[in-house]
């Protein structure tokens, strides 16, 4: 289980540094066009398991930091994600493994 939630944020992580150099690059007018991330399957990655990951690189990195629509939609799913966790250790439960 720890295995999985560490390779989660790890690829979380990846995926916004991805982004952040795209947006770099796409942000200097080169003539080339490389796609970025969409902000929907970065909040998928937050939502399966990479919330740390994704805190890591908007805080190391700054992407996707000061976004008005992003932002909000990652302080709901990391809230619901302690909640969850939070009720886990209260209970015991799933962490005999």
């Amino acid at each position: 289980m720890w295995m999985y939630f560490l390779n989660v944020n790890i690829l979380t992580f990846l995926a916004y540094l991805y982004d952040k150099i795209i947006a770099i690059i796409t942000g200097k007018k080169f003539l080339i066009s490389i796609p970025r991330i969409p902000e929907s399957i970065l909040h998928l990655y937050a939502i399966i398991g990479g919330t740390f990951g994704a805190a890591i690189a908007m805080w190391l990195i700054n992407h996707k930091r000061t976004s008005t629509k992003f932002k909000p939609v990652y302080k709901k799913i990391f809230a619901m994600q302690a909640f969850f966790i939070i009720i886990l250790f209260l209970f015991n439960v799933g962490l005999e493994t």
